[in-house]
């Protein structure tokens, strides 16, 4: 899964780059984590509820996030970063992956089609190790 993780991070800087290149200086604090939960998350974790991810994986994305907020606070302290995503209510990536996964296999499991039916035992299955 590296590839695709490899993929998704770099669009994921370019939308980055793209979107405080605009408005860095012009926004206030407590805009920058709205802004990329909205502009710039949804970038980095498109179609990854329905890839297997390794533990490797996925602090690997948690990295690109707490990365970019250390680099846009200028802060070197990921203590502090952490501290930063709680009072701003920034979830971590690897928590974002698991509520899109759950919420996708949910899906799944409540449609009727008779092709999913086949696929639905395992959909069961993974949505029950994830909680």
């Amino acid at each position: 899964m590296l590839s695709v993780t490899l993929v998704t991070q770099k669009k994921f800087s370019h939308a980055v780059n793209a979107t405080f290149g605009k408005v860095l200086r012009v926004v206030t604090e407590d805009t920058v984590p709205h802004l990329i939960s909205t502009k710039c998350m949804p970038i980095l974790l498109y179609e990854l509820d329905t890839c297997p991810l390794n533990v490797a994986d996925k602090r690997s994305l948690d990295f690109v996030l707490t990365r970019l907020l250390m680099k846009l606070f200028k802060i070197s302290f990921t203590d502090v970063i952490h501290e930063c995503c709680v009072m701003f209510d920034v979830k971590s990536v690897s928590d974002l992956i698991l509520n899109q996964k759950h919420n996708f296999l949910m899906k799944f499991v409540n449609c009727d089609n008779i092709v999913c039916g086949a696929v639905c035992i395992m959909a069961r299955r993974e949505l029950d190790s994830l909680t």
